[in-house]
């Protein structure tokens, strides 16, 4: 199951914990797709990013913070990393934009439309005459 995250003793490979990652309203009561973890620098909390979310777990799979698109905001998410400080989270979703989080509150600091970035005259996508 895509939904569930677990904690794993690395010396002998037993599962200590697990816990389900709860959908937002609006998704399916199984959520289906990648699940990706990453640790906050004090090693202690992680980051989890599903295209329906992302949150932030303490060392017993407590949820402590949790974000989900809006309506507004409907492309899903596509992935999601601490800056290099652990400061602030960087959100890439599927439409090309781009949230800047605080990672503490979960705070959106900016959102970066992708036409803030990518000219409107580049294709996205290469045409049979460019390959």
């Amino acid at each position: 199951m895509d939904e569930i995250l677990c904690m794993w003793d690395i010396k002998c490979w037993e599962k200590l914990k697990s816990r389900r990652l709860q959908p937002p309203d609006g998704y399916p009561s199984s959520l289906v797709g990648d699940t990706k973890v990453q640790y906050h620098n004090d090693q202690h909390r992680l980051l989890v990013v599903h295209e329906s979310q992302i949150a932030i777990y303490d060392p017993k799979l407590k949820c402590l913070k949790l974000w989900s698109p809006r309506e507004s905001l409907s492309a899903p998410l596509s992935s999601a990393v601490y800056s290099c400080d652990s400061l602030l989270i960087f959100t890439g979703f599927l439409d090309g934009a781009v949230n800047v989080f605080d990672a503490e509150s979960l705070t959106l600091r900016c959102r970066i439309p992708c036409y803030a970035y990518i000219s409107p005259s580049i294709s996205m996508y290469a045409t049979k005459k460019e390959l």
